[in-house]
Parts: C-alpha cells; structure tokens; sequence
C-alpha cells in the first residue's frame, strides 16, 4: 500500500505500508488472526521553492491494527475494545445490494457485474460495484483501494493498493503499471510492544504499552492536547478524540527511556 497526504501542501507525506497477518489470537472463544501494519515514512516538497526546514519526516513503525477473521464467505474485524463487525461479505449475486460493512458503510452499493480472476491457480470472484462509490470486491483480497481502507476518499489522503502477497509471493497486481516490493518480513508479533489502533478512527484511538506524556499534533506540527499519563503496562488505554475534525493528526509521546514516538492516524 501507498498512502500521499497532505502535510502542510506543498510539503506531502508519503507512506509506503504492508498488512501483515502474523499468527493467532482467542478473544471471548473465538479465534482471529492479528493484523499488523508496518509502515515507513517520508515527506516529499512538491516546489521548486526552497524546501521549508519543518517538511522533514523519515520514520518506521509497526502496530497492531486489528483483528481478523473469515467465515465461509465472510470476513469479520474487530478493533480494540469494540465488537467485531463485518468487513466483507463475498457471497453476492448480480443486483445485490451490499451490506454496510466497516469499509463501505453506505446501503447504496450494487453489484453491477461480476467476473473471475486465476490467483495461485485458483479462481476468485470479483464484483463491480457502483452506487455512491465506485470500485472492485476481490473474493479473499479486499477491494482495489486494499485490505482494511475506506473505498471512500479519506480528506487530504489518496490510498494506492499496489499488491496483494501470500507465503512471500506476489500474486496479484492491482495494476501492472506499479512496483511490487514487499517492505519487510515480520516476525510474529509481541504484544508487549506498544501499539495504537485503530487507524484510520472515527471516535476513539486505543493505546498499549509504555506511554508517558502523550500529545496530539494536527499535521503542521501545532499541538492541540497533551494527556498526563504513565501507562507501563499492557493494559489497553482509550482515548476519546470525538471532537477532533476529519483529517490528518500525529500521536507523540515517551517511552519509558524517553525516547520521543510519532504515529501517523487518520480521522475520517
């Protein structure tokens, strides 16, 4: 995946990402697959005036996004403390209507037409659909937009889903125009690592492991609130960002070494 958002135009922030599945959890008895977002940052001046000092960015990140798993033809997710809800459903006919789901949500979405695709010699289904959104359902794969992101424009954010890997194999190109190259293998991952999900949110962010002193930045840099806090264990904090309008803003706070950590989130 490849986001490009506005960081303060003409300064852009480019994000190059992979979703991973990395092994199994049970919460309340049922099982999910652990989602996890791996992420490298960089800011790119869009001007052939002399670049602006403050357009400097070039960071790595892993954390837990959330929680997926399928039954039959569907695709459920779940995102820190709240039920799970459905992401997809792939059992659909011509003239269907979809059902609003944590990636489309409208109810005026319609399958249009349907066809076939040859994936690791197997045949997948995809479905046009068209309604307030225009875009492609890919049986097992998520939409042309990718896995977990809105089919929705996010504001002052554009999303390219390049390609889709299975076992460390490249087996579907959205578009053969674009580069494959997977970021990075990872390991299974810790929950003792600290994590903050979702992301993109709508009301609440969630956080997990060493946190001290915690600020919201809006994308050029002002900060809007900083919380008092000295979370340094893996109990889940939540945070209530509901009056924050639609757009870009950056989580900083302190590990217990002191060592300064940014997130990138999205508020749609």
């Amino acid at each position: 995946m490849q986001s490009i958002c506005n960081y303060g135009f003409p300064c852009v922030l480019v994000n190059e990402y992979g979703n991973y599945v990395s092994g199994d959890t049970i919460v309340n008895d049922i099982t999910y697959q652990k989602l996890i977002t791996y992420n490298v940052s960089r800011t790119e001046w869009q001007s052939a005036q002399p670049q602006n000092p403050n357009c400097f960015i070039a960071d790595t990140s892993m954390f837990l996004n959330c929680l997926i798993r399928q039954a039959d033809k569907k695709v459920f997710v779940k995102y820190g403390l709240s039920d799970e809800t459905l992401m997809y459903d792939f059992d659909l006919q011509i003239n269907d209507i979809l059902p609003s789901t944590s990636v489309h949500p409208q109810t005026d979405l319609v399958v249009v037409a349907t066809d076939s695709i040859l994936i690791q010699n197997e045949y997948r289904k995809t479905f046009q659909i068209e309604g307030s959104a225009q875009f492609t359902l890919i049986e097992g794969i998520g939409t042309n937009f990718g896995l977990i992101e809105s089919v929705f424009p996010t504001l002052e954010c554009s999303y390219s889903f390049f390609c889709y890997w299975e076992n460390g194999t490249p087996v579907y190109l959205n578009s053969m125009n674009q580069d494959c190259n997977q970021i990075i293998g990872i390991q299974d991952f810790e929950y003792n690592s600290t994590v903050v999900y979702p992301n993109p949110f709508e009301k609440f962010i969630y956080l997990r492991g060493q946190i001290n002193d915690l600020s919201i930045m809006d994308y050029s840099g002002r900060r809007i609130e900083k919380y008092f806090m000295a979370n340094q264990s893996n109990e889940i904090v939540q945070l209530d960002l509901t009056e924050l309008q639609s757009g870009i803003y950056f989580i900083r706070y302190f590990d217990n070494n002191g060592t300064p950590n940014f997130y990138r989130v999205i508020k749609r």
